[in-house]
């Protein structure tokens, strides 16, 4: 990453014999004084930009929670989970209230890969286990089935792919979770075809619950690009939730926000 001052006009700026392009006021590296000292960045994208705060700070995965085995990457938003477990990661900010909205890409679906939800009162500690062991916690699979409470339901979604952008929906207001394929929601009867949320899966009232992906074989390794509101992978139409908080692929329904310090100070 290198920070070229810019000469605060027009053109290029030479630096180490290279000619670059200089910052302004309406990119990264703007210099907010007035005094028109930009800077123009090199080697990194927009999706490198966090918009974190101290007044508002966006979940992600737990780096502490290590049972699984799992690496992480772009400020714990990228996940590459171990191919000796067959367990999960979790996210960093759990809710009682609410309803909430996040977006995760596969870009290793291997016929392992899942999203899911779980009761952060109840982690699985056992790495030979994995989501969708216990009662209060569910898994949607690639494949489209879901398990719960160590019990697979088949046919209940559509099967995703890599890059598929799929969207977790957490209601804990009333206790239910679902998912979407790139903005098309599961029917519960083996599709992602619905426009809004229709089909849920429920869960038992009165923990924190938070969001959790993963893989479900002990030899497989998958790889996951999230986005809690601060995305790490490219958006083409970005989307801020009701209270004007994160930047996703996909409209949140609405009632639903993204998973940060600021809403859960209103809602959760």
């Amino acid at each position: 990453l290198k920070f070229l001052n810019s000469d605060g006009g027009s053109g290029t700026t030479a630096v180490g014999g290279h000619d670059y392009t200089t910052g302004s006021a309406s990119t990264i590296g703007a210099d907010s004084s007035g005094n028109g000292n930009h800077f123009h960045v090199q080697g990194y994208g927009t999706k490198n930009r966090t918009t974190d705060s101290p007044s508002n700070t966006f979940a992600t995965w737990n780096i502490l929670d290590t049972r699984q085995g799992a690496t992480f990457a772009e400020g714990a938003l990228k996940v590459t989970t171990g191919s000796s477990q067959r367990s999960y990661v979790t996210a960093t900010q759990g809710v009682k209230n609410g309803k909430w909205y996040m977006e995760i890409k596969s870009k290793t679906a291997t016929g392992s890969s899942y999203v899911g939800f779980c009761d952060l009162s109840d982690l699985n500690q056992n790495t030979a286990n994995t989501l969708g062991d216990l009662s209060n916690e569910a898994r949607v699979n690639d494949s489209g089935s879901f398990e719960k409470n160590n019990s697979t339901t088949s046919g209940w979604a559509g099967s995703f792919d890599n890059n598929d952008i799929i969207s977790l929906l957490l209601d804990a207001d009333n206790n239910r979770f679902t998912v979407a394929k790139n903005g098309q929601y599961a029917d519960g009867s083996g599709n992602y075809d619905e426009s809004s949320p229709t089909a849920y899966i429920t869960y038992t009232t009165g923990n924190f619950m938070t969001f959790a992906c993963g893989d479900g074989a002990g030899a497989a390794s998958v790889v996951y690009e999230c986005n809690f509101g601060n995305p790490v992978f490219d958006i083409s139409s970005g989307n801020a939730d009701a209270n004007g908080h994160g930047n996703f692929e996909y409209a949140p329904p609405s009632g639903y926000f993204a998973l940060c310090s600021k809403n859960l100070a209103e809602t959760g």
